[in-house]
């Protein structure tokens, strides 16, 4: 039977000692055409891939209850019904064996999937800093790691092991009217982080600069704080004390007819605590004989972190100029 198939070892010889025309039980085989494998296949020693390994891609709408049950790696989400907006708070684990790494983000523009962590307290999507995550934008992808009890912190599901943004940036508010501008609310539970650039930023008719103050979700607060402001004058630091808030610049140096420019950073001391922690460096324009101020504090929330504003002092004056706006994570 070998001789009337060809299988001898002359025959063998002469189709070429890969296998390429007939593959070899017990040597090397170089396949040249496309193999289906219809069932698991077992790789006894490494698997060596030697050119791109391209996971197939799916897209898939969130279901009325939330849940998403894919069967490839790489998803592209829609929301219930096409909706302009949706939160994704589960992800079937049916077709992912633990260690399965999947991708997700959004398959149009014109709908936005929230990915919440922990489903807003009964999901299995864990995210870092406990937070929520707008996929709000086509390049905006989250990868997550399915895992079984005992090896996260939350249980079994699946955990954000990596994503392609960091910042989340909401757009540029203008400060030119009013004694109070609300730079953002709604903010989602569990940011650790916040960044707020300030452009220009004029209070008039006042001799008292912006004062940044932040939230719970039970409203704004006006004292409790404990921070200092130091300005710099090329001379001398002269530092003052203040509890209603963190002042971008020192009242006796700051000038009304003078505009703001400068980053304030705040930060949480823990991801389990609502103490916050700030510091900034404000230039004061024009270049030539202005202050740059200086100032570091902190403030301790009876809850999540919900909304930012700036304020004129006790309601004295009036924004005149300028804009800030609110970048977090």
């Amino acid at each position: 039977m070998r001789t009337f198939l060809g299988l001898t070892d002359a025959a063998t010889t002469a189709l070429g000692a890969s296998g390429a025309t007939i593959p070899l039980l017990n040597g090397a085989n170089a396949h040249s055409g496309a193999n289906t494998f219809s069932a698991d296949a077992t790789f006894n020693s490494d698997l060596i891939v030697g050119a791109p390994f391209v996971l197939q891609s799916e897209t898939l709408a969130i279901d009325t209850n939330g849940l998403l049950t894919p069967t490839k790696s790489n998803v592209l989400v829609n929301n219930f019904n096409s909706a302009a907006a949706d939160d994704l708070d589960n992800i079937a684990v049916t077709n992912h064996p633990v260690g399965s790494v999947i991708k997700i983000q959004a398959a149009a523009s014109c709908q936005v999937p929230r990915v919440r962590h922990n489903g807003g307290g009964s999901g299995n999507i864990f995210l870092r800093n406990n937070a929520d995550a707008d996929l709000n934008d086509l390049d905006r992808a989250i990868w997550l790691e399915r895992r079984d009890a005992g090896q996260g912190e939350h249980g079994a599901g699946w955990y954000e092991v990596s994503r392609s943004f960091d910042w989340t940036e909401l757009p540029f508010v203008p400060t030119t009217s009013g004694n109070s501008v609300t730079l953002a609310t709604g903010l989602p539970s569990g940011i650790s982080e916040l960044e707020v650039p300030f452009a220009a930023v004029r209070v008039g008719t006042s001799q008292r600069p912006p004062v940044l103050q932040i939230a719970p979700s039970s409203g704004f607060i006006g004292s409790g704080y404990i921070t200092s402001t130091s300005a710099l004058d090329g001379a001398a630091l002269t530092t003052s004390n203040f509890i209603d808030g963190f002042h971008l610049a020192r009242d006796a140096d700051y000038v009304a007819t003078s505009d703001l420019n400068g980053v304030m950073r705040i930060r949480r001391w823990d991801d389990d605590e609502n103490l916050w922690l700030a510091e900034w460096l404000i230039k004061e324009a024009p270049v030539s004989g202005a202050n740059q101020y200086i100032g570091s504090g902190k403030t301790t929330l009876t809850g999540e972190l919900d909304g930012v504003r700036l304020v004129t002092p006790g309601g004295v004056g009036s924004f005149n100029l300028g804009a800030a706006r609110v970048r977090y994570r």
